[in-house]
């Protein structure tokens, strides 16, 4: 047992000093929060208080009177990514969600219901995805689907009718007379008058030119105002009364395409663009008079609603949520700070900051010509650079963006283009140098000279960047921290990717090409002097690698080498020996059902990462697979289905030790988890806290104590120095659930905290901390 003396005096000091706490990270253990785009207002719906945007990988809310937004996203309510179209069913008081998957979310202020019906029915073939929506009065949602259509009931939330029509169904209107569809072959109708079957597709009429149509033509929209009915083509509007003979009523001319159709309190809506940046919106009334919008506002327009009080809400392609307050007047705009795009091909962590590069290259390495970017989360806000913001980057043709990595001091950012170089960014000045072949070692790939790939980028000890230059004659270059460059000759394929540099600054690149394994390079700690330097290839003729083919390279606490390919992960424990053939790498074994099994064997690895507790994080086309330090064991397996992922494939990860986020770059955008560890260096830090910290009577999640050397053991006593708790840290933070040895909620006072990085508590690096505890009893 341990005793303490002038406790009075450490009660009195902690509770005086509470306040002086810092501040934590918002975000609670083991919870999510995305980090996606609302650059763009994709589709938009209402209801009697709020305007709803989809962004396509989640929904923002704007409340009418006071413009408060609130983000909707897998966190919060939502069931998927990837959203096709939202629908506000007023009735009700719920948001219809549709996802490009044909699944269906309900939300309502209570609960989210989640519609797999569509996806999960194995006996619909070909296209099941779910095109529009239409609430009829009948209370039945008519969903217009690739193979036809289909009815579900929103007062018992069941299916009704299904029709398959062979043709897609591009929209559905229903009135009491009639069910209308929309296809690429025109308009055809069900008389709910004089049919009894409409899931009978023999029993639907084709209209054509006995309705006043053309005998040939593609129907894009179709719905129903002022009792008549309306149907878009490309570029013309229709109209109909119950008798379904039609007339064209506008034209929008050669040079333009149909955007939407909707009705409104102020008429029907028509939206049209006219090339890019010049969409309108034009107003119909009964009399088919019409009048436009301020094409201000319509730059590239989806869809737009018109709320109760006169206010036009723009859903637009070229950025921002834009609305009038009167068809001719000024044009308003509400920026939502955020990443520019969900495009992501690398992403960094560093002390609360995050830097994502927004692509990138295909699977086969050919560039994207993306334009998105790259973009930096500083702790408070998003700044995102490319050449819709930045002149410079239009001068330069900047695109594909495919790697970015952050100095450790903080002070410079690098990013790697797959077409344009280098850019050295000072973060602090925001001033930016270009790299390429005019003035660097840099070079095109010999037939592609105009391109300046880079692949891959690394720091070392010393400052110097060194950089896979993708297909070049000599594909490693290294710039120095004095600002000399200098490229290298390789033995392996001219096809380097990704690269890292090993504790004993080995330099390990990823060869491409068809799959060649890992290529080290050793400078010996003289990059400019090439003459004694060392490479080794490491393939599946000379290792324990079960590929060749090689997506991943990552170093862990221990200095170890993690290399994960399609065929599972081979870790190379050598040291400073990875020169030596005897250094082969090995496959950890676990058992599986009773049966002993490698682990992750035939997964394609995508990416590693290690956290504050040397815990192995592995992504793949199927979520992430958290395993223990030595990767024997299965921790988590986190995918799409069980967690926020918005997509189970995993192209990166970072790991920021300062608050113990894990970075998650998906094919959807990019999320974090708040895991239950933090970086711990060789000793504690000055300063050792916990939070929550007074611990409150409502709460009953974990207590994180952060600032312990890493992997310390811990020590928790009461007052009177009885040991109530004790564990070993996450890395640099322990987790205590507030519970004592009997698993009874710790009474009320004063917890002191002890820790070392021995089993013995009398090392002189042991250190005290205290929790205030208040329980209610």
């Amino acid at each position: 047992m341990i005793h303490w003396k002038n406790i009075g005096f450490i009660i009195i000091f902690f509770i005086s000093g509470f306040n002086t706490l810092k501040a934590q990270d918002s975000l609670a253990l083991g919870d999510w929060e995305t980090h996606l785009p609302y650059t763009t207002g994709k589709y938009v719906t209402q209801s009697e208080e709020k305007v709803f945007y989809s962004t396509g990988w989640s929904i923002v809310s704007i409340d009418k009177k006071d413009f408060s937004i609130e983000k909707i996203d897998k966190t919060n309510g939502l069931s998927n990514t990837g959203i096709t179209k939202i629908v506000f069913d007023q009735k009700r008081n719920q948001l219809i969600v549709l996802y490009e998957d044909s699944g269906i979310d309900l939300l309502s202020d209570q609960k989210t219901l989640y519609i797999p019906d569509i996806r999960n029915n194995r006996n619909i073939s070909g296209d099941k995805q779910i095109y529009n929506i239409f609430i009829g009065e009948d209370d039945i949602a008519y969903l217009s689907c690739g193979f036809g259509l289909t009815s579900f009931d929103l007062n018992d939330n069941k299916f009704y009718f299904t029709c398959f029509t062979g043709l897609t169904v591009n929209q559905t209107y229903a009135n009491e007379n009639f069910y209308i569809i929309s296809t690429e072959d025109g308009l055809y109708a069900f008389n709910r008058k004089t049919q009894s079957n409409p899931a009978d597709f023999s029993q639907w009429v084709h209209l054509g030119q006995e309705n006043k149509l053309p005998a040939i033509y593609s129907s894009l929209d179709v719905t129903g105002s002022f009792g008549n009915i309306y149907m878009v083509t490309q570029r013309e509007l229709w109209k109909s009364d119950q008798t379904l003979r039609f007339s064209k009523i506008f034209s929008s001319g050669e040079d333009s395409d149909y955007a939407f159709l909707s009705p409104s309190a102020k008429g029907l809506m028509l939206g049209v663009r006219h090339g890019w940046g010049n969409s309108r919106i034009y107003f119909f009334d009964a009399a088919d008079q019409h009048t436009e919008s301020n094409w201000r506002c319509s730059n590239k327009i989806t869809h737009a609603v018109m709320d109760q009080y006169g206010v036009l809400w723009n859903a637009d392609e070229t950025g921002d949520i834009r609305y009038t307050t009167a068809l001719d007047g000024d044009c308003s705009v509400i920026s939502i700070n955020s990443p520019w795009s969900a495009s992501v091909s690398d992403i960094s962590a560093l002390d609360g900051k995050l830097f994502i590069a927004g692509g990138g290259v295909d699977g086969s390495y050919v560039p994207l010509y993306k334009k998105d970017g790259f973009f930096i989360w500083d702790g408070e806000r998003w700044k995102n650079y490319n050449r819709f913001l930045l002149q410079e980057f239009e001068n330069r043709n900047i695109q594909d963006l495919f790697r970015i990595l952050p100095h450790p001091a903080g002070e410079k950012v690098f990013i790697g283009s797959y077409t344009s170089g280098l850019i050295v960014l000072d973060h602090s000045t925001e001033e930016m140098a270009f790299y390429n072949k005019t003035n660097s070692t840099l070079a095109g790939k010999p037939g592609d000279d105009g391109n300046d790939r880079i692949s891959g980028l690394a720091l070392d000890d010393q400052d110097n960047l060194w950089i896979s230059n993708f297909g070049a004659l000599k594909p490693i270059s290294v710039f120095s921290g004095e600002g000399t460059w200098k490229s290298f000759d390789v033995q392996s394929s001219l096809d380097l990717r990704d690269v890292i540099i090993d504790q004993n600054n080995v330099k390990w690149f990823i060869i491409d090409r068809d799959g060649d394994g890992v290529l080290l390079y050793d400078d010996r700690n003289t990059p400019m002097d090439e003459s004694d330097d060392q490479q080794r290839i490491l393939s599946k003729s000379n290792t324990n690698l079960q590929s060749n083919k090689v997506n991943a390279l990552k170093m862990d606490l221990d200095g170890n080498v993690w290399v994960g390919t399609e065929d599972g992960p081979v870790v190379f424990e050598c040291g400073s020996d990875v020169f030596r053939e005897e250094c082969k790498g090995s496959r950890r074994k676990t058992v599986l059902e009773g049966i002993p099994a490698y682990v992750l064997d035939d997964v394609s690895i995508t990416a590693i990462e290690v956290d504050g507790a040397n815990r192995k994080w592995f992504g793949c086309f199927n979520g992430v697979f958290v395993q223990s330090p030595t990767g024997e064991d299965q921790l988590y397996h986190f995918t799409s289905e069980n967690s926020p992922l918005p997509d189970n494939h995993i192209i990166d990860m970072a790991y920021d030790g300062a608050n113990g986020r894990m970075y998650i770059a998906t094919a959807k955008g990019v999320v974090s988890i708040r895991t239950l560890t933090t970086k711990g260096g060789n000793k504690h830090n000055s300063e050792i806290f916990a939070y929550p910290n007074p611990v409150r009577p409502e709460y009953e999640g974990p207590i994180a104590i952060k600032g312990f050397a890493r992997d310390s053991n811990v020590k928790i006593t009461d007052i009177n120095g009885r040991m109530v708790y004790e564990t070993k840290a996450l890395g640099g933070q322990a987790i205590w659930n507030g519970r004592d040895y009997n698993g009874r909620k710790a009474a009320s006072g004063v917890y002191l905290v002890f820790a070392s990085g021995t089993e013995t508590l009398e090392k002189p690096d042991a250190i005290v901390t205290k929790i205030l505890f208040i329980n209610g009893h």
